[in-house]
Parts: structure tokens; sequence; C-alpha cells
């Protein structure tokens, strides 16, 4: 029992990074994306082109942009 308890705490603990990893992956796509979103608008693209342009809704393009 003892190393079945240890073999799942040992797994947890390889999903909580797995997790964490996926975490940062994602944190930085949003960034990206929001740089992206922003350097468009910058350019003079309206939010209605941009949302078309990278196939987003416009309720998150605004959401990228506030």
């Amino acid at each position: 029992i003892e190393d079945e308890y240890a073999s799942d705490i040992e797994d947890r603990v390889e999903l909580e990074e797995i997790l964490a990893e996926k975490d940062a992956q994602l944190s930085q796509q949003k960034e990206q994306l929001s740089v992206l979103v922003k350097t468009l608008f910058s350019m003079g693209l309206s939010r209605k082109d941009i949302s078309e342009k990278i196939n987003i809704s416009l309720e998150q393009l605004n959401k990228l942009l506030d």
C-alpha cells in the first residue's frame, strides 16, 4: 500500500509540473496574441477586421485591447 501511495504522489507531482509548464506556455501565447492585436490596431485596422483576420471573437479581442 505504501508503494502505491508513493507512486500516486509521484504521479501527482509530475502532473502538477506538466500543468505548470502548460500554464506558462498559455500565458506566453496570450501575451504574444495581445502584442499582435495591439500592433494591428495601432496600424489602423478596425476591431472587426482584426477579429476576422485572426479568428477570435470581438469579445476576446476587446479583452486583449482593454
